[in-house]
């Protein structure tokens, strides 16, 4: 597919999470995670089973990735790619929200983005909700050069 990967950017805290979520709310197979911010935390929500868990470390965890004023768990985000993978099967839109800052330095989501890219056919749609700032940075990064701009 050419028209495989749809990327929705914008500015830091301008409402792109909550303007996807507004967008997929009646799409139809949905997979993947979203990262809303509730109660000044930001979390990851399950898209599928329509479930949040924790995205920044606890106290008592040593097993961390730090990005500018964040602390993220690790365990958090292998829970994460074990979401998106699950959804490589069976999805219309398999959504990662989002491809930042912690992604170009090879943690993240990287290496479950780099797997569905390698994909050779996909039956689904990636979405990808990347920041304005950094959107040249990431489609070089990860090669990406065929896709379209969500405007929701």
């Amino acid at each position: 597919m050419t028209d495989d990967i749809l990327i929705l950017t914008g500015p830091v805290r301008t409402g792109k999470t909550t303007r996807l979520l507004s967008w997929l709310s009646n799409k139809n197979k949905v997979y993947g995670i979203a990262t809303p911010i509730i109660e000044n935390k930001r979390v990851l929500y399950d898209l599928f089973e329509k479930h949040y868990f924790p995205m920044e470390a606890g106290i008592a965890e040593n097993k961390i990735l730090n990005i500018g004023k964040y602390t993220f768990s690790k365990s958090a985000f292998k829970k994460a790619e074990k979401v998106i993978d699950n959804g490589m099967h069976d999805s219309q839109f398999l959504v990662i929200d989002e491809i930042g800052p912690l992604e170009l330095t090879g943690e993240g989501f990287c290496d479950v983005l780099e797997r569905l890219l390698k994909m050779e056919k996909r039956n689904f749609i990636i979405l990808l909700v990347i920041r304005e700032s950094i959107l040249h940075d990431v489609l070089n990064y990860f090669g990406i050069k065929k896709y379209q701009i969500l405007a929701i």
